[in-house]
């Protein structure tokens, strides 16, 4: 599959990580190891969100697109390269431990839905720096501490790094080195769902064994609870469908031909945003038919920034044209 090459001016030191993490709004380490609950790990990286500490490759560079046939139909994706961070880009953290609802709102700072448990395995399976799931455990079991949030980033960029992988190389490295959320139809807020992660490059997936995402309330009695593998993956609201630009979230999700929904969903139809059913849900459409209908931005043309931070992206005759730069598509 075709990769964009991207600018590689930043080649990460990976063994030279500062053990104090400084953005422009402050320590984030030393706030997040202050943070204990999910609700206070929101907020470490919602302060981060808001000021603009965001890796470039998340806010600036452009993503990896990611192609799905089926049905007659070919889907045009673009993906984060890595799963979604905040920090510089010399000294970031992966978002872990945070809610389902702030996954949500990271993502809709940049235009983008979380995926359903159908594209999670479609990106999985495109991703071309394969690392496999990495746990981070205590007596045993997952270490839900934030501290193990930041160990969990290290050891993952020290994978990248073994694998000749760097942040900006402009490869999909989203290949269930962690779990991640997920959306799925009647999601109410009550519980979180989480899929994905493989033991190898191209083997079982960890979460969960049945082949479909977990969804639970309750972990050991703690609502809404969350872990450092818990990881937000990025997709662009922005697609193509059958060459033609589409939102993607209200003309495929939300397409009523149903060979169109098989290309995002293996659920049937439903709105990819959290929550989707109930009183807090801002969904526009259903499968259980019950949601409310809330405010959306719709996409218009002309006008949508995939990234958050430069104009749209596209490809033409395997070039992409962005901004005035041209990159080269490669294998």
């Amino acid at each position: 599959m075709a990769m964009l090459a991207q600018r590689a001016a930043y080649v990460p030191q990976f063994a030279r990580r500062r053990p104090v993490r400084i953005g422009t709004s402050g320590s984030l380490t030393t706030d997040l190891l202050a943070a204990n609950t999910v609700d206070e790990v929101d907020a470490v990286f919602r302060k981060r969100l808001k000021a603009g500490d965001i890796p470039s490759w998340i806010k600036e560079d452009w993503w990896v697109p990611v192609v799905i046939k089926g049905g007659g139909h070919t889907l045009e994706l673009l993906v984060a390269p890595d799963y979604a961070a905040v920090g510089s880009d010399d000294d970031f953290i992966r978002l872990g431990k945070t809610s389902e609802y702030f996954a949500q709102e990271y993502a809709e700072a940049f235009d983008a839905v979380l995926p359903s448990q159908k594209l999670l395995l479609d990106i999985e399976n495109a991703a071309s720096v394969q690392v496999p799931y990495i746990a981070v455990q205590k007596a045993g079991k997952a270490d839900d501490s934030t501290a193990a949030v930041i160990k969990a980033n290290d050891l993952l960029d020290a994978a990248y790094a073994k694998a000749g992988a760097s942040n900006d190389d402009g490869k999909l490295k989203v290949s269930g080195s962690r779990k991640a959320y997920v959306v799925r139809p009647g999601l109410n807020g009550d519980y979180i769902a989480i899929f994905g992660g493989r033991w190898t490059p191209r083997g079982a997936t960890v979460q969960p064994t049945s082949g479909k995402a977990h969804t639970t309330g309750r972990i050991s009695g703690t609502p809404n609870y969350s872990d450092a593998s818990h990881g937000v993956v990025l997709i662009s609201r922005k697609a193509k469908l059958d060459g033609k630009w589409v939102d993607l979230r209200m003309d495929v999700f939300g397409s009523k031909d149903p060979s169109v929904v098989a290309l995002v969903s293996n659920e049937g139809r439903f709105d990819p945003v959290f929550p989707n059913a109930g009183p807090a849900s801002v969904a526009e459409f259903s499968v259980v038919g019950n949601a409310p209908k809330g405010s959306v931005t719709p996409y218009k043309p002309g006008t949508f920034k995939p990234s958050g931070g430069n104009a749209g992206l596209w490809l033409v005759g395997g070039v992409a044209v962005a901004a005035g730069a041209v990159y080269l598509a490669v294998a």
